[in-house]
């Protein structure tokens, strides 16, 4: 436990200074890293996944795989994807070049997709060790993003999207495509890349 430091004189001790209360908490943080239920970050395939049955408005259904003439059909409906920079709301394709819809712009018509991605949920709640499990975490549909040859987004932190939120789930649907890293950081110290190609 941390003490807050004394004051010189009161007991014959000069009080803790800054680099050492930063000493004492990052061994605390290290301890709680050590004995986590869970990892920081989960990753892998989905062994039964169905097609989540993609509907967008103004363009009709889009299979799966995501072929060439569909992407590009994708492309002309869907907007620049910004990123948020403190209270702003920006554009800029030195950060971030990709394409977005907004989950208002399409629909997932598969009913089994549902019962698909509770699984997803469940398991990655387990991985996480969140307490409670599946019961306690829900996925809310966000974005739908469709990222063409050199498209990317730096190093960020994503920003709370809902009251409670505490990560992302990004669920890559199959489009033939290589060499598409997904990496994700915990501190400065932990750096995990995932290869999504196809």
């Amino acid at each position: 436990m941390i003490e807050p430091p004394r004051q010189p004189g009161t007991s014959g001790e000069v009080g803790l200074d800054h680099d050492e209360i930063k000493a004492e908490l990052r061994a605390l943080l290290d301890d709680v890293d050590t004995h986590s239920l869970g990892s920081f970050a989960t990753s892998g395939s989905i062994p039964h996944a169905v097609n989540p049955g993609i509907t967008v408005d103004d363009l009709g259904g889009i299979g799966l795989p995501l072929s060439r003439r569909d992407a590009l059909e994708l492309s002309k409906v869907a907007h620049q994807a910004p990123f948020g920079k403190r209270t702003e709301t920006i554009v800029d394709e030195s950060v971030r070049k990709t394409w977005e819809l907004n989950s208002s712009q399409f629909t997932l018509q598969n009913p089994d997709w549902q019962q698909c991605m509770q699984g997803l949920v469940g398991r990655v709640a387990n991985e996480l060790g969140v307490i409670g499990g599946a019961k306690a975490v829900r996925a809310e549909l966000y974005k739908l993003l469709l990222y063409e040859e050199g498209a990317f987004f730096e190093r960020h932190k994503d920003s709370e999207k809902a009251s409670g939120m505490f990560g992302t789930l990004v669920v890559a649907l199959p489009s033939s495509h290589q060499s598409s890293m997904v990496s994700y950081w915990k501190r400065a110290a932990v750096n995990v890349h995932v290869d999504t190609a196809y």
